[in-house]
């Protein structure tokens, strides 16, 4: 019983961890796509 507690909490740590290492991988990838287009008109950003 203590074995199963023991790998459900190490899973649940290590799916947290995968969590927020793909969450911030999100936010970057999202800055280095966006910024770019900082002060490009909608016409230019569209038409490029």
């Amino acid at each position: 019983m203590a074995a199963s507690r023991l790998a459900a909490a190490r899973m649940l740590a290590v799916q947290v961890t995968d969590y927020l290492f793909a969450f911030a991988i999100d936010i970057a990838f999202r800055y280095v796509t966006i910024k770019p287009m900082r002060g490009l008109r909608l016409a230019r950003a569209w038409c490029g």
